[in-house]
């Protein structure tokens, strides 16, 4: 690749960049995120969830968590990541016996 090839590889990277982060604001509206925080990736969203990324990229959608950005762009909103958890562990506690 020549240095102009680079250079113009640079500048388009740059404005790939700014249209995923205007989409990911857009998104973020659409569906009433609040807050500054960014969508988060699988492993993120795994790490929290306590489960394998694969499993987030599974059952994202069904979970309600999942913002697919198209093109098999998928990003995790971190508040509805953080009701999952909890839901979980309410249900946990319930199962347990221990109500809370």
């Amino acid at each position: 690749m020549t240095p102009p090839e680079r250079w113009a590889l640079f500048l388009h990277l740059g404005v790939l960049i700014q249209q995923i982060t205007a989409v990911q604001g857009m998104v973020a509206a659409l569906l009433d995120v609040y807050g500054s925080e960014p969508l988060w990736t699988a492993q993120q969203t795994a790490d929290v969830l306590n489960v394998h990324p694969d499993t987030v990229r599974d059952r994202g959608a069904e979970w309600g968590i999942e913002a697919d950005l198209g093109e098999g762009v998928r990003r995790y909103i971190p508040e509805q990541v953080r009701a999952l958890r909890a839901r979980r562990k309410r249900a946990q506690d319930a199962r347990l016996g221990g109500g809370g």
